[in-house]
């Protein structure tokens, strides 16, 4: 079954433009999907000049950290109508986020293929213990629909949610919608 979305994890403007390009080389014309972005004006730019069409590109600015990433994003997708989908990040950030996936995305029916990208040379290696924290934080998410964390997280990453309304004018130019929505997504 091939690839239905790209699933870009956002949060690095030079790992977002080198996932960009990775899908729009390795699964031409499948819809992209950007979560908790940076969402630099290269991106848009890189969009523009390879001819995407702007109905295929979603920027969504719910998530602050990597298991919202999913929990923001898989309730639309699974709606969507999506099946199998491609989650493209950084290859030392790939571990925690497949860890997050394979306890979050077959609550929505959902399966994934990993695409890990090198976007520097020195990537550092994620550490067990985050791994170990997000996978403990997604199976309460499943088992009480909500993540414990999330204000904790949200005053630590305020600086993440500031750019949300700042943002939201570069997106009119380009005809790209983005969804702003703050918070968590609950799963029904």
């Amino acid at each position: 079954m091939p690839v239905d979305l790209c699933f870009v994890l956002g949060g690095s403007k030079r790992r977002e433009v080198a996932a960009l390009k990775t899908c729009l080389k390795k699964f031409p014309g499948v819809p992209i999907w950007i979560s908790g972005p940076e969402l630099t004006q290269d991106c848009l730019e890189i969009c523009e000049q390879e001819g995407v069409d702007p109905e295929l590109l979603r920027v969504d600015y719910r998530a602050i950290d990597t298991l919202s990433n999913f929990t923001t994003m898989c309730q639309d997708m699974y709606t969507g109508g999506f099946k199998k989908v491609a989650i493209i990040t950084s290859r030392y950030h790939m571990k925690r986020a497949r860890s997050i996936a394979a306890i979050i995305m077959p609550e929505f029916k959902l399966r994934y293929v990993p695409v890990g990208i090198v976007y520097q040379a020195n990537e550092e290696k994620e550490t067990i213990l985050k791994v170990w924290r997000d996978q403990i934080r997604a199976y309460l998410w499943v088992y009480l629909r909500f993540d414990i964390t999330n204000r904790i997280l949200e005053w630590y990453h305020a600086d993440r949610l500031n750019l949300v309304k700042e943002r939201e004018e570069n997106f009119s130019h380009y005809g790209i919608k983005a969804h702003v929505t703050q918070g968590q997504a609950q799963k029904q």
